[in-house]
């Protein structure tokens, strides 16, 4: 997946996509939408994420995912909605998503919640 470099939109909301998002989805510089929402996606969310530098659109939300919510990501400059909303799993923060406004939900805010 590393080799799509000029893609700006990866959609693949509840395809029943198993395992680890693969470190390589840092090399997509150019996304602008990142939607793996409603997977069977497994381990930690990639601190390669924090590459997409382009990055406004990421929804990671009801998967199986599990750990800590790589601070890295709080850095990406134009990121405006971001959903790491669990489904059947309990996602640890980061104390800087604390300071981004997280309570009790680990979702940036600016998404709506379904």
């Amino acid at each position: 997946i590393g080799n799509l470099t000029s893609l700006r939109t990866l959609n693949l909301v509840r395809n029943q996509l198993s395992g680890n998002i693969p470190e390589s989805i840092g090399k997509l510089t150019n996304l602008v939408t990142l939607n793996l929402s409603g997977n069977l996606l497994s381990g930690a969310i990639p601190s390669s994420i924090a590459n997409l530098a382009n990055l406004e659109i990421l929804s990671l939300r009801d998967n199986l995912l599990e750990g800590l919510i790589p601070s890295e990501i709080s850095d990406i400059p134009g990121l405006t909605s971001c959903s790491v909303k669990p489904g059947n799993l309990n996602l640890s923060r980061t104390e800087s998503f604390d300071t981004c406004g997280f309570n009790d939900d680990p979702v940036i805010p600016g998404i709506l919640h379904s």
